[in-house]
């Protein structure tokens, strides 16, 4: 496990991203779940995905689901539903997918 924390994907590309990368190498490490080295890449685009869960909650807390937006003749305010909403819904089924493949699931 050693050399997954040492030799980090190029693909995780800030802070949050590397706190979750760590997270999932120690939590797989305490459990006992087999990782190697060449599960790096997939360990880092579920790292990714966490963070972007973070993001999309953040973004979603701060403007709402819903933005109001000029319309396109500029007349009046329309309402469009925030992108992080389907952002946020992509992240948690890629992250279903990564947390049963590294043993994190509650089954």
């Amino acid at each position: 496990m050693k050399d997954l924390k040492e030799d980090i994907p190029r693909l995780i590309s800030n802070d949050e991203q590397l706190h979750y990368y760590h997270w999932i190498v120690d939590t797989c490490e305490e459990n006992d779940v087999q990782i190697k080295g060449q599960d790096a890449m997939s360990i880092a685009t579920f790292a990714i995905n966490l963070a972007l869960l973070d993001e999309c909650a953040k973004s979603i807390a701060e403007n709402g689901m819903m933005l109001s937006m000029r319309g396109d003749r500029g007349t009046h305010n329309i309402g469009k539903v925030n992108p992080s909403v389907a952002l946020q819904k992509e992240a948690q089924t890629a992250l279903r997918f990564y947390f049963s493949q590294f043993q994190m699931s509650p089954s």
